[in-house]
C-alpha cells in the first residue's frame, strides 16, 4: 500500500494522531512497520486512556522518567514500541498529553504514533470531543478515519459516539436517524458543532473513509468527496483493507 509515503504528507512530520473508527489500529500498526523496515524507530501509544497492543515490544511503567528511559532503551532493540503508564489484563494505559513532546524529543526515537478517543471504533464524535482533539498543538499531522459503509444505516452507538449529543447538535435528524450522505456532509463541514474545527488547524488532517468494500461505496465516496472538496477539503482518501488497497480520492 506505501502508506508512508501517500499518508504522511510531509517527512518531517513526527508526531501523527490517528482518529476515528474502523481502521485506525490498522493504519498505525501498517504505519509502523512500513516505517520500521525504512530503518526508522517508531513508537505507538494511546492518549490517556486504553489500547490493546498487537506487535512489537511492550514497554510500560507507572513513573513517567523511567518510562522515557524504557522507551530510549529498549527501541534501539525493538524498531517498534508500544509504551504506557501501566498495563492490565492486555489492555495498555496510554500516555498523558505532558509526556508527548518528552517522547518525540528521546534520542532514539524517529516517530510517535498517538491513537485518539477511545477503544470503541467511533466515525462521529461530540463536539466536545472535537474541540479537544483540535487543540493538540503536539500534533505534526491528524489521520482521520471515517467508517462509511454506515452510509444509509439507521444510528448506532459503534458509529457514533453519543446519539443524544449529536441530535442535540443537529436535531433536523431526530425524526429520522439515519447515516445519510446529507448528514457526513453537514457534520464533517460544521465548524460549530461538527469535525470542520479539525481541518482547520495549523496541522493538516487526512480523511480516509474506510471499509469502501463494493462500487455501491465506492462511487459514494466519490460522490462525497466531490461535495467536499467543493468545500474545500484536501487529503481525502479510501481504504479497502480486506483487499489491503488505500488510494487518494480525486477532486475530477
Amino acid at each position: 500500500m506505501a502508506l508512508v509515503k501517500q499518508l504522511l504528507l510531509n517527512k518531517d512530520f513526527k508526531v501523527i494522531g490517528l482518529l476515528g473508527g474502523k481502521g485506525r489500529n490498522y493504519l498505525a500498526n501498517e504505519l509502523a512497520g512500513e516505517l520500521a523496515r525504512e530503518g526508522k524507530h517508531v513508537v505507538i501509544t494511546h492518549l490517556e486512556a486504553q489500547m490493546l497492543p498487537t506487535s512489537g515490544q511492550i514497554v510500560f511503567d507507572k513513573n513517567k522518567n523511567n518510562l522515557l528511559k524504557k522507551i530510549n532503551s529498549e527501541i534501539k532493540k525493538n524498531p517498534i514500541i508500544y509504551a504506557g503508564l501501566n498495563l492490565t489484563e492486555h489492555l495498555m494505559d496510554g500516555i498523558e498529553p505532558d509526556m508527548v513532546k518528552k517522547v518525540i524529543g528521546l534520542e532514539n526515537v524517529d516517530y510517535l504514533l498517538l491513537i485518539l478517543g477511545t477503544n470503541d471504533k467511533v466515525s462521529i464524535f461530540t463536539k466536545k470531543q472535537i474541540t479537544a482533539y483540535s487543540k493538540l498543538s503536539f500534533l505534526d499531522q491528524m489521520i482521520y478515519c471515517f467508517q462509511l459503509d454506515y452510509i444509509d444505516s439507521a444510528f448506532s452507538d459503534g458509529f457514533i459516539s453519543n446519539e443524544k449529543d449529536f441530535l442535540k447538535q443537529f436535531p433536523q435528524y431526530q425524526q429520522n436517524p439515519v447515516v445519510r450522505y446529507e448528514l457526513i456532509v453537514e457534520y464533517l463541514n460544521d465548524e460549530k458543532n461538527g469535525a470542520k474545527k479539525l481541518f482547520q488547524q495549523k496541522w493538516p488532517c487526512v480523511l480516509v473513509f474506510t471499509d469502501i468494500t463494493n462500487l455501491l461505496l465506492e462511487n459514494k465516496v466519490i460522490n462525497l468527496s466531490r461535495d467536499l472538496f467543493t468545500r474545500n477539503f484536501e487529503n481525502l482518501f479510501q481504504a479497502n483493507f480486506r483487499e489491503n488497497i488505500i488510494k487518494p480520492v480525486s477532486a475530477k
